[in-house]
């Protein structure tokens, strides 16, 4: 049986977007999820974090995706830039300013995220 994977939406209003921020106990659960939605597309095995990208009627629909057993500061970081700059990128913004303001905004909503499910973040 698969574990229930963790998804809280955070908006992006400024650029009328939002990030599905997905906790999972391991990347297995998210594949099996990803290949019923999207026929095998994309492959998240092998990784402790990933950040994709899928189209519907409802337009983007940006993933963030951590394995809950690695959280740390590190792998945060790593997969916010990876989404901002995809957020970004998207929208045509090019200047270094607004990407980091939307780097920013993301790390604080998924902290905010994160502390409110009493996640547990590695300290290394």
């Amino acid at each position: 049986m698969a574990s229930k994977i963790f998804k809280r939406k955070i908006p992006v209003s400024i650029y009328s977007r939002y990030a599905n921020l997905c906790v999972v106990k391991n990347m297995e659960d998210m594949q099996a999820q990803l290949d019923k939605k999207c026929n095998g597309m994309i492959d998240v095995m092998d990784a402790d974090g990933v950040v994709f990208e899928l189209f519907s009627s409802k337009g983007h629909e940006y993933y963030i995706v951590l394995v809950e057993e690695q959280l740390s500061h590190n792998l945060i970081a790593h997969e916010v830039f990876h989404l901002a700059v995809k957020m970004t990128s998207d929208i045509e913004i090019k200047d270094e300013e607004s990407t980091a303001w939307l780097i920013g905004y993301l790390t604080e909503e998924v902290y905010k995220v994160l502390k409110s499910k009493n996640y547990n973040i590695k300290e290394q």
